[in-house]
């Protein structure tokens, strides 16, 4: 018999150990069965222990406790281990998840169900609807409920009559402020579409206060219709907080304020379609959410719920039979390229392909109202056809922001002047020419923007697959990490796009010219490029600082490093940094410009070149000076202001000075009569009378004031005009001259007299080039 139960006690050990009994049992009927063998049993039972308190015991101590239990204790002991190793099988296999075979069972039965039991209440859902709104009427009936709805259309009604009066008051300051006057093509956009957004905004607030008040003045808390009256309110408000998104986004029939760049019939097309839908779907939430509080049954409701998203459905495929030949000329057009081949055949199938997708979307809609019931597809179908325009609102943002980024990083090249050329008296002849910059590239030319627009669109196209799946309910871990990220740093992006584009406005706004008949500034051609870059590299690591701060990455050793090295270029770069400082603040002082004739102390000539570090100049000789700002301690300007010349005029002395004011006159009026040169004078030219007399010769004065770089000009017209004009009047320019009388015929004095008519002659040459050149 003993020999026969340690027989048993093997086997059921090895059967144990076989089928994943948990070690400790295994070791348990081995102990037990070497115990036995040996024929130590105790005479006075010990207490059963428990399986699992065995199982974390030490070898020793199972040993020790398994020889004091008998027979009887063993067997029970192995039973109740098999039993419990048999119940975790049994409760792993139940917790196994179903296969792909069992779901698609599963779910087949659901749908055959679900569409029966929808079939089996078709025919009572007009009861079921009219027995929910009587239970909403309550004692005023049906006819109560009726008026209490149009009322609420009423105070919708007329919260949109006080907006739009509302708005008559502030149409004339849009008004202003989207006619001001500015240089820049974009800053008066910039001022409209804030304009707009304001007047929107406001009468926005407008209408929901005052529909709000009205709504609670006219309906009392207790009715049994107010969940519907509600509904309706809030579905009208909803409508129209949708159609002032639409209206300040889209702007039908508002080309200068649109942000999405359509054309006029495609914007009011989509702002109508897109108004339809969105009001449709919440008008269905709010009324079926009144119905579902009524107690109508979940199947009528699941079946009024599809009802009006297969209307909703019939109208979008509507809406794209109708519009497939304006949106295929669209396709063909938009890049303004010749079209190829493939964007021909899909122009020409476009409509087909949007029917597939929008009876996809709601088969799948239909699917999930059916297994999940009323409250299970909230929003799936409007978030599967709306992925379609966000993408391309997304790809349109994703767009602009890249050529932004780009702009930033553009190398912008200045304007140069070409100085006037010299005469062979060495003074200029014509005007300074301004070279215009070249015109930039487009950055779509750029090498890294295609493959950049390529990684912005796959990263729009997962994020809105993440989006879609978390809207269907199949969403992940990861999906849900995606989505949710990915909206925090598109409001990242949004943000700091709308902040560059304000300043880059305002600083454009700032270092315009005051009015158009002023000469453009080159500080638009170099200053501004500098502030932009400043400004579009702090914005564009802070936003990239923060996209990593969304995303989960410590960004404190970035901005510890980051001011590190930002010092250690400061520091080495101390001579770079004052000439750009001191550029910066003689640009924007505006203290010359190309093209303008200057003097930096010995330093003259025409500024041909301005960097945001150094001015080149060419002299009037020819040579050039490249002179940086830091180095520049005062600047004297030659072509700011109005030149005063002064002409000095040697004349014999028996000259009549009431003959040379009339000479002078007749100069100024054949000066004056002159096409070429009337303009250039300020101020008339004057006769100054007699200045002083010097040898036996009576000098004049001549004052006339011209434009900056004219005087020369002027001055070489005068004398030539004098001159004929002195013919005309046997007068002639006298030079100073002396008379030497001599005693005698010696040599010594006839040298005396030569050498002092010499040092007189050089004496009159001298005093007669500085008055030519006073």
């Amino acid at each position: 018999m003993r020999y026969c139960l340690r027989v048993c006690a093997l086997i059921m050990a090895c059967a144990v150990s076989f089928w994943g009994v948990i070690p400790a049992a295994s070791a348990s009927s081995v102990l037990m069965a070497k115990e036995l063998s040996k024929g130590k049993a105790s005479a006075k039972e010990a207490p059963l222990p428990d399986p699992d308190a065995m199982a974390a015991m030490p070898p020793d101590t199972v040993d020790d406790l398994l020889a004091r239990l008998t027979d009887a204790q063993v067997r029970q002991l192995l039973q109740e281990t098999v039993h419990r190793n048999a119940q975790a099988r049994l409760s792993a296999t139940a917790t196994a998840p179903p296969t792909l075979e069992e779901q698609l069972v599963a779910t087949s039965t659901a749908m055959k169900t679900s569409i029966h039991g929808a079939l089996a209440a078709l025919p009572s859902l007009p009861a079921d609807l009219h027995a929910a709104l009587t239970v909403l009427a309550g004692p005023q009936g049906l006819s109560g409920l009726a008026l209490q709805c149009l009322g609420v259309l009423l105070v919708l009604l007329t919260a949109w009559q006080v907006e739009r009066l509302t708005g008559r008051q502030l149409r004339r300051a849009r008004h202003r402020a989207a006619s001001a006057e500015d240089l820049a093509a974009h800053l008066p956009r910039f001022r409209r579409i804030l304009a707009e957004l304001v007047g929107a905004v406001s009468g926005l607030l407008v209408f929901v206060l005052t529909a709000l008040g009205l709504y609670s003045l006219c309906f009392d808390p207790a009715w049994t219709a107010r969940p519907l009256t509600t509904g309706l309110l809030a579905a009208g408000g909803g409508a129209r907080i949708v159609w002032v998104a639409l209206r300040w986004l889209l702007a039908p029939g508002r080309p200068d304020v649109r942000l999405v760049p359509l054309g006029d019939t495609a914007a009011r097309a989509i702002s109508l379609l897109l108004l339809t839908l969105l009001g449709l779907s919440l008008l269905r939430l709010h009324v079926l959410q009144a119905l579902a509080h009524a107690g109508m049954a979940p199947t009528s409701l699941t079946l009024l719920r599809g009802l009006i998203g297969l209307a909703g459905m019939l109208l979008l495929i509507g809406a794209t039979l109708f519009h497939r030949k304006p949106v295929a000329a669209w396709l063909l057009t938009t890049d303004g390229d010749t079209p190829g081949p493939l964007r021909r055949q899909f122009a020409a199938v476009w409509h087909m392909l949007a029917i597939l997708y929008i009876l996809g979307m709601a088969l799948v809609w239909y699917a999930l109202l059916l297994l999940q019931g009323f409250e299970g597809s909230r929003g799936v179908l409007l978030a599967g056809l709306l992925a379609v325009p966000a993408f391309l609102l997304l790809d349109r943002l994703g767009y602009v922001l890249l050529r932004r980024i780009f702009t930033v990083f553009q190398r912008r090249p200045s304007d140069t002047a070409t100085p006037p050329k010299l005469d062979d008296d060495g003074q200029p002849v014509g005007e300074v020419t301004v070279i215009k910059a070249e015109p930039l590239p487009d950055v779509e030319t750029m090498r890294f923007f295609g493959p950049l627009r390529a990684w912005v669109r796959a990263l729009l196209l997962g994020f809105l697959g993440a989006a879609m799946a978390e809207a269907w309910g199949m969403g992940t871990a990861l999906t849900q990490a995606v989505v949710g990220h990915g909206l925090g740093i598109m409001l990242i992006l949004a943000v700091s796009l709308g902040l560059w584009e304000a300043a880059k406005a305002g600083m454009q706004r700032a270092l315009q010219p005051k009015n158009q008949s002023e000469q453009e500034n080159p500080r638009i051609n170099t200053l501004l490029p500098l502030m932009q870059k400043v400004l579009g590299v702090f914005l564009l690591l802070s936003t990239l600082l923060m996209i990593l701060s969304q995303l989960g990455v410590q960004i404190a050793p970035l901005l510890a490093s980051a001011g590190v090295f930002g010092l250690a270029i400061g520091m080495g770069s101390q001579t770079l940094v004052k000439d750009v400082v001191a550029g910066v603040f003689f640009l924007l002082d505006d203290a010359f410009r190309v093209g303008d004739y200057i003097q930096m102390g010995k330093t003259e000539g025409y500024v041909i070149k301005m960097s945001v570090r150094n001015i080149t100049m060419q002299h009037t000789l020819g040579y050039v000076q490249i002179l940086p700002f830091g180095q520049i301690k005062d600047v004297v300007n030659y072509s700011r202001n109005p030149i005063v010349m002064k002409i000095k005029i040697p004349l014999p002395m028996e000259t009549d000075p009431k003959l040379f004011k009339k000479i002078c006159k007749k100069v100024n009026a054949s000066i004056m009569a002159d096409e070429e040169f009337k303009n250039d004078l300020v101020e008339p030219i004057k006769s100054q009378g007699v200045k002083r007399i010097e040898d036996s010769v009576m000098i004049f004065g001549i004052k006339y004031m011209t434009k900056p770089g004219k005087q020369f000009a002027i001055r070489r017209e005068v004398f030539s005009r004098l001159y004929k004009e002195f013919k005309k009047y046997n007068l002639s320019f006298a030079a100073p001259g002396v008379t030497v009388y001599t005693a005698g015929k010696g040599g010594e004095e006839e040298a005396a007299a030569a050498s002092a008519a010499a040092r007189m002659k050089a004496q009159a040459q001298q005093q007669a080039e500085q008055a030519g050149e006073g």
